[in-house]
């Protein structure tokens, strides 16, 4: 029957709002007409999204779908990024839930340097990570990624000024970075000065 792509998103879409089957259910139905139909990857975003907003996923349905999208679709890193963001504002995913996905999405996505800061600069203002979730995110993120020396210093100030860490934070964190990362006489001066204030 070949039917298109907008008509299947259409019924299943219907499908979700009127009977009331499980989320398990829906996702897997979906992901089994996602291969056999080639649906692109704008479809799957959309699908995807629009689930979560009208049938209340719950935290763990939400990981569970990311990481299946992630694995399955071939999903670009822009694309990840933009669910998970997505995802996580309308479900009110806890911090550990966020750290465990994030970490889980860097080391199969191949995330780059940019995109680490993009995500765990936005998920500390949605979040509401505690200064040692975001502690702990960071340098597990700055170790698989391997960030350079102006990258760690724009991240931590960054951090630093929205969620009023320490001094002795601040101290603590880019001491650790500085061992893993090098950075000139300069780049220490800087920022310690700047930190200072």
């Amino acid at each position: 029957m070949n039917p298109s792509h907008q008509y299947v998103m259409m019924v299943y879409l219907s499908l979700s709002q009127s009977i009331n089957t499980s989320h398990q259910d829906l996702i897997r139905v979906y992901l089994s007409l996602s291969q056999s139909m080639n649906l692109s990857r704008q479809d799957l975003m959309r699908v995807c999204l629009s689930l979560s907003q009208s049938m209340n996923m719950s935290r763990k349905d939400v990981m569970w779908v990311c990481l299946l999208l992630n694995q399955s679709a071939n999903l670009s890193r822009k694309d990840v990024i933009r669910v998970y963001l997505s995802l996580s504002q309308s479900v009110n995913m806890s911090s550990q839930d966020v750290m465990w996905v994030y970490l889980s999405l860097s080391q199969s996505a191949k995330l780059s340097h940019q995109d680490v800061m993009r995500v765990n600069l936005s998920l500390s203002q949605s979040v509401n990570l505690s200064r040692k979730d975001v502690m702990r995110v960071y340098l597990l993120l700055c170790q698989s990624v391997n960030p350079s020396h102006q990258d760690v210093m724009r991240v931590y100030l960054s951090l630093s000024q929205s969620m009023n860490l320490s001094r002795k934070d601040v101290i603590r964190v880019y001491l650790s970075l500085s061992q893993s990362v090098n950075p000139s006489r300069k780049d220490v001066m800087w920022v310690y000065l700047s930190l200072s204030q």
